[in-house]
């Protein structure tokens, strides 16, 4: 679940797993969405450094905290790759020397005609590579500048084919559902609302439960597979 719904971006810094197997063992509370939604996150600061053997991609190690910046600690992919190939091709190898080749059999003759017989594993691989279309990163070492990681940013930026609107920042859908909610099943007035979200203008209620309606009308309209 956590791999087909949460962007990547958004994976590192909030313990998914917990706040997931929540969603899977509760149905989530209609008059306390906002409480629910928490349950999971860590406060974030800073930006936590590479310190081996940490992984970056363990989201349970509540000693570490990180705050959601798009910064991300790549090794050398072409290495990752070549390692992993050396890795899975000795198995194979020592698969074939122990179980395979006492039967007088090639273990990658065994291979190809694996691949052969059955065209889905290769077809996975390539729509796993086309759907991992490469994203620019700007590589910062010691004799990195910030007038060089500006440049970098902007050549970037110049070939994007677009680029978010700035101004007023969007009303969070979750408290918009909630508000809805709470407003149309519950009775809920504008200044209880207010009162829930911390709104000094409580006529503020109405544009949220307006994106409210939307959004559960929406949903209404389509079924989420798992």
């Amino acid at each position: 679940m956590r791999n087909r719904l949460i962007p990547d971006e958004f994976r590192r810094g909030l313990d998914w797993y917990a706040f997931l197997a929540a969603c899977v063992l509760f149905d989530p509370p209609e008059t306390a969405l906002w409480e629910f939604a928490s349950y999971g996150t860590w406060p974030p600061y800073g930006v936590l450094p590479w310190e081996p053997p940490w992984d970056p991609d363990e989201d349970t190690d509540t000693s570490h905290n990180v705050e959601v910046l798009p910064i991300k600690w790549l090794g050398d992919l072409e290495i990752v790759e070549e390692t992993q190939k050396r890795f899975w091709g000795s198995i194979v190898e020592e698969i074939g020397e122990r179980y395979l080749k006492p039967q007088g059999l090639d273990v990658w003759a065994v291979v190809d005609q694996i691949l052969k017989d059955t065209p889905r594993i290769l077809n996975e691989r390539s729509d796993a590579w086309l759907r991992n279309q490469p994203r620019p990163y700007i590589e910062v070492d010691e004799n990195t500048t910030k007038e060089r990681v500006v440049e970098a940013f902007q050549a970037i930026t110049a070939g994007q084919k677009t680029r978010p609107l700035t101004g007023r920042g969007r009303r969070d859908p979750l408290i918009a559902v909630e508000a809805s909610i709470l407003r149309d099943q519950h009775g809920r007035s504008y200044e209880q609302l207010a009162e829930r979200y911390g709104w000094e203008d409580p006529t503020r209620a109405s544009k949220y439960i307006a994106r409210g309606r939307e959004i559960r009308a929406a949903v209404g309209q389509k079924s989420v597979e798992f």
